[in-house]
């Protein structure tokens, strides 16, 4: 069984969709006023604290952080 009890992959993916969109409407309100580049910083500087020096999200805000600096 899925979240939508019926069983079926499709209607899963429409509830899993739904609660997406939901989110990302509250996250896209307290976001809207952030500097990406300075909360990149943030979070590398976090994971770092934490030994984290490489990975895929790290990567990927690393990437962000060059495409701006050469744009």
């Amino acid at each position: 069984m899925n979240a939508a009890g019926d069983g079926t992959p499709g209607k899963y993916l429409e509830v899993f969709m739904e609660a997406y969109s939901d989110f990302a409407r509250v996250y896209d309100i307290f976001m809207d006023n952030v500097e990406y580049e300075k909360w990149a910083e943030y979070l590398i500087g976090s994971l770092k604290e934490y030994g984290i020096e490489d990975g895929i999200v790290l990567t990927w805000l690393w990437d962000r952080s060059d495409d701006r600096a050469s744009g």
